[in-house]
């Protein structure tokens, strides 16, 4: 478990971007446990900001979470198919708005 959390925790010592930007990079060569972790957890993060947005955060931090975590969902789709058709539907019901 410990390999798979630390698979999947970013850098803290780069920036933001440069973490978010290695998250995209790097998604599709994860382990399938780390996908699958990965997936679960971009699935509850954007249910979460459907439902309400974090404080500070406006609509314009929503929409560029959703263009970010797209980039990143759509390499690891192969790791579980249900997982993915949930993504995909989260992503084309939140473009579609």
């Amino acid at each position: 478990m410990a390999k798979i959390v630390r698979e999947v925790t970013d850098d803290k010592l780069l920036s933001k971007e440069e973490r978010k930007e290695m998250q995209v990079k790097n998604a599709s060569h994860k382990s399938h446990e780390a996908k699958l972790v990965k997936m679960a957890d971009k699935i509850y993060n954007l249910r979460d900001l459907n439902r309400v947005l974090p404080e500070g955060w406006d609509e314009k931090r929503r929409h560029e979470y959703f263009v970010w975590a797209q980039k990143v969902c759509t390499q690891i789709y192969d790791a579980n198919a249900p997982l993915a058709a949930c993504l995909q539907t989260l992503f084309t019901e939140f473009f579609a708005k």
